[in-house]
């Protein structure tokens, strides 16, 4: 698949701290509601369709298969939380919402949940991967999954999840987003250690215009 360069990011990776208070209404420089009530949170996706909110915890090390991870519900208001909503994963990242469905990448699966009621639907296994980390949706319900240890992205559609873009490509792919019919990745460098830092920083990668085979 033929991608873009968009933007060099400085360093390993890239973290976003976007303060309030530059705002010129500081009317929104205190958060609206904190919990506390959660255990090693890495994503949250919002369900455009209802009051809900999604916070995935990893509970443990970020590569453990442990079993004790969880999705918590919270409503946008802050005022009602099921601390676990969804049990038993493994050390659950990203999270996406489409067609009535939440999808998780928890290690090598990715989970298919009923929002109506909380229950799995379905888990795809993929042996080879090693730390599936993100996951975002078209407008169609096809899925895209990153793969941040193994390299590359992975593709659902058709109830079929098989690698699309390879590890050469993209060796540790990190945040997805789809927009504007283009498939947005964080890549996070290469030549990455122990510690997560790469020998050359990552980079903004626009992938070619979608459209269905």
């Amino acid at each position: 698949m033929n991608s873009t360069l968009i933007a060099p990011v400085i360093g390993a990776g890239l973290l976003m701290n976007v303060s309030l208070c530059a705002f010129a209404d500081n009317s929104f420089s205190q958060p609206l509601w904190q919990l506390n009530q959660f255990d090693q949170p890495e994503s949250v996706v919002a369900d455009p369709d209802s009051q809900w909110l999604y916070v995935s915890n990893i509970n443990g090390a970020p590569t453990e298969l442990n079993g004790k991870g969880y999705i918590s519900q919270v409503s946008k208001t802050g005022e009602q939380l099921t601390r676990h909503w969804v049990t038993g994963l493994d050390a659950p990242k990203g999270l996406a919402i489409s067609k009535g469905k939440l999808y998780a990448a928890d290690m090598q699966t990715l989970h298919v949940i009923s929002l109506s009621t909380g229950s799995l639907l379905q888990s795809y296994t993929l042996p080879d991967a090693k730390m599936l980390n993100d996951v975002t949706a078209g407008p169609d319900g096809t899925v895209y999954v990153s793969d941040m240890l193994g390299g590359g992205v992975y593709r659902l559609r058709d109830n079929r999840l098989s690698l699309w873009i390879t590890p050469e490509s993209i060796s540790h792919p990190n945040g997805l987003l789809w927009e504007d019919d283009h498939l947005l990745i964080a890549d996070w460098g290469t030549g990455m250690k122990a510690d997560f830092t790469t020998g050359t920083p990552g980079a903004f990668i626009r992938s070619a215009r979608q459209t269905r085979l």
